[in-house]
């Protein structure tokens, strides 16, 4: 080896000096990479220190960064230059790639994703299958998914890949396979990709919407946009939660109001409840729109609730459903309010949503509440 690498030496660089390498071990996968730069790197780099040479023989590397530092005495030999080179460092030789921050989604993984863990979650029995003693997976395999939808099972290994675009019909049949329940099939039906884009939403509320909410007073109102984020509101509204004027623009969000404000623990008769419902409707809102900040940045102010982060984590799907809420108001007491939502159709992405009493106590009280009573 030494005689072998010392001919080499004597041929690129003019000279029979015998130079020694790094003795020290290197790993299997980088025995031939360290050994190239070992070499480079051993190789003279200015003019020949012998008295009466003109400088470096013919084929020797010349050093064109005249700050580059020694390597320490002693240590494990690094490549000098490519440590000082200019270039980004996932660029740099012999060093992994490594991404600062993890690749966006698209709304194709995310469908994928929540797929593969409604496949999870079903059992080969309740479905009638058999199920062998050396079983893998917890829940169905894809080829098992792929013939109760009847499509094959490539297309559907796709489909939970994130690689193919599919129809309505083919979802309809997956859905059907995987026992989805009606908001999650909805859910999964809204990854169907339309052939429009969608129109980006205000961020300010007409004057016809506007009018419309303060003539509900002293009923509760308010105007969301795609993010939840309150964009307008009576005075009944703010004397019902808050007054969303107090809180910074950021935090101006209905479920961050349900989360991360402690009265709503108290003021939500079935808070547990409510809050894991319209968490449910909110990531599935955001999963069709991964790179959309605004979600994330609600996404992740919500999820430092421990409880939150659970449901979140579960995959919790649900849609909106008109019910009647029970409150428990420090001021008024017992209320029963009935949800109305209405989708503005000259303000796309904006929701209208009235709290309505649900019987002449309740009535009494919010204009009580309000001070119109």
């Amino acid at each position: 080896m030494w005689s072998r690498v010392g001919r080499w030496r004597s041929r690129v660089g003019g000279s029979s000096q015998f130079f020694r390498q790094d003795s020290s071990p290197a790993p299997a996968w980088t025995a031939l990479g360290a050994q190239a730069i070992t070499i480079a790197d051993s190789l003279p780099t200015g003019p020949d220190p012998r008295p009466g040479t003109r400088g470096p023989g013919p084929g020797v590397r010349q050093d064109r960064r005249a700050d580059v530092p020694p390597p320490p005495r002693g240590g494990k030999r690094t490549n000098a230059l490519c440590d000082a080179a200019p270039w980004p460092p996932e660029h740099r030789r012999g060093r992994p790639v490594v991404s600062e921050r993890p690749a966006a989604r698209t709304p194709r993984q995310e469908l994928g994703t929540f797929l593969r863990s409604r496949r999870d979650r079903l059992r080969p029995s309740e479905l009638g299958l058999p199920t062998a003693p050396r079983r893998r997976t917890p829940g169905l395999r894809r080829d098992e998914v792929a013939e109760l939808a009847g499509i094959s099972s490539t297309w559907y290994a796709w489909l939970e890949q994130g690689r193919v675009r599919t129809s309505a019909q083919v979802l309809r049949a997956v859905a059907r396979a995987l026992r989805l329940d009606t908001a999650e099939t909805a859910h999964v039906l809204s990854f169907v990709e339309e052939t429009q884009p969608e129109a980006e939403p205000r961020t300010w509320v007409s004057r016809n919407l506007l009018t419309l909410v303060q003539s509900m007073a002293p009923n509760p109102a308010v105007v969301l946009d795609p993010h939840w984020d309150l964009l307008a509101w009576n005075a009944g509204y703010a004397a019902l939660l808050t007054d969303p004027a107090r809180l910074p623009p950021k935090r101006r969000n209905l479920l961050w109001l349900v989360f991360r404000w402690d009265p709503a623990r108290t003021l939500l008769a079935d808070w547990e409840r409510e809050a894991c419902a319209l968490l449910g409707q909110f990531r599935a809102q955001a999963a069709r729109h991964p790179q959309d900040r605004r979600y994330a940045e609600v996404v992740e102010e919500v999820l430092t609730d421990p409880d939150a982060a659970r449901w979140y984590e579960r995959r919790v799907t649900t849609r909106f459903q008109p019910a009647v809420r029970s409150f428990r108001h420090p001021l008024a007491g017992e209320l029963r309010l009935r949800y109305v939502k209405l989708a503005a159709v000259d303000e796309p992405g904006h929701h209208f949503l009235a709290y309505l009493p649900d019987d002449r106590a309740t009535e009494e009280a919010v204009c009580r509440l309000s001070g119109t009573g």
